[in-house]
């Protein structure tokens, strides 16, 4: 078969040799085409998708396989599992179960390298916890991080915790000694506590500008210092509905490269409008794909895969080479995860989705002319 497709990194077509999804080889042609071949996106932060999350007593094996597939079928060639603010036993149970699915399927466990814990330490405070439970926020003391760390099997790489929760700094240095990175969300924490998290060791920003109340001091909040503070990589959630795209645009011109693309893809996305009931709460999935706590103004994830906030972004905020590297390329070095072999073809002449043209493609024998 052959794919005509230009190269993400220096937009030159090339005529590539696939077979079963393998990509042999490749020639340049002055062919025109609005296919671009970038590497696969590498997303940090998952909660689940398809009426699946992460985070549940219900959580099997099976579901965790379900998932993968769903979110590679959309260009996501691997992603951190995100299990949120639960209870101690939801926590571990959820943690043992994606544990278990990683072991048991090599697929799976190419799939998802690491696991992320979006809490229990965010504030308790309404709006800067969006969707997490208030009654499961609370401090994480290191006694049972380390409990949640053995039920991953040693596979947390990403906290995000608020570092103004009694105990958080004193915990981060923990956290950097085992090798996780340290991220930022969920806080209202002053300027000079966020100064004291990052000098402990917090190298993230949790999609940056959510996760926080609706009415600020339009100087002393949490989103100026960290959006100053060069130590900090930032995500944002480049959907369309958690960022405005000015705002999108401005946190991007000021963070990249340190920017980092996240779908923080709910457990509803890709599913079909309506109300659903998760975590307690009723969550309203909207035809825009917008997803709320029903009733309220809060967002609760969203609805889309990675794919779609690389097309978003692309159009609103910045290049699309910028926006394939901030899904994939930041993400991978930051964790210092294996380079990309997998690859996903963009339609970019497509002007309300990146077309995922031909699925993931694996990248056994690029020629070293695009290396």
């Amino acid at each position: 078969m052959k794919l005509v497709a230009r190269w993400w990194l220096d937009s030159e077509p090339r005529s590539w040799e696939i077979n079963d999804h393998s990509i042999l080889g490749s020639v340049t042609t002055n062919e025109e085409t609005s296919l671009v071949l970038a590497p696969a996106f590498h997303d940090i932060q998952v909660n689940g998708g398809g009426g699946m999350s992460f985070t549940s007593d219900n959580l099997r094996a099976e579901d965790v396989r379900r998932v993968v597939e769903l979110h590679q079928a959309q260009g996501t060639g691997s992603f951190f599992p995100t299990v949120i603010t639960a209870s101690r036993a939801t926590m571990l149970h959820s943690l043992r179960t994606l544990r278990e699915a990683v072991e048991s399927n090599a697929r799976i466990a190419t799939a998802c390298p690491g696991f992320h814990l979006e809490g229990p330490m965010i504030s308790p405070e309404d709006g800067y916890r969006g969707a997490h439970p208030k009654e499961h926020a609370r401090p994480l003391s290191i006694a049972e991080f380390d409990e949640l760390q053995q039920a991953s099997g040693g596979r947390i790489c990403l906290v995000t915790l608020a570092p103004e929760v009694p105990g958080a700094l004193e915990l981060i240095p923990h956290l950097v000694w085992q090798g996780v990175q340290v991220a930022l969300g969920h806080t209202k924490a002053s300027a000079k506590v966020i100064r004291a998290a990052v000098d402990a060791g917090a190298t993230l920003s949790t999609h940056l500008g959510n996760g926080i109340a609706r009415q600020l001091d339009r100087h002393d909040n949490p989103i100026w210092p960290q959006l100053a503070e060069d130590r900090l990589t930032a995500s944002i959630i480049a959907d369309g509905h958690h960022l405005t795209a000015d705002i999108a645009r401005v946190l991007s011109r000021a963070k990249f490269p340190q920017l980092v693309l996240i779908s923080d893809a709910s457990s509803y996305a890709g599913c079909p409008a309506g109300v659903y009931q998760d975590w307690g709460s009723s969550i309203e999935v909207m035809d825009d794909h917008r997803v709320t706590l029903a009733g309220t103004p809060y967002l609760a994830g969203s609805g889309v895969f990675l794919r779609q906030c690389v097309e978003w972004a692309s159009r609103n905020a910045i290049s699309m080479n910028q926006a394939i590297t901030a899904a994939s390329v930041t993400p991978i070095e930051l964790f210092l995860l294996p380079a990309a072999t997998r690859w996903v073809v963009i339609d970019t002449a497509n002007s309300t989705r990146a077309a995922i043209s031909t699925g993931l493609l694996d990248a056994t024998r690029v020629v070293d002319s695009v290396q």
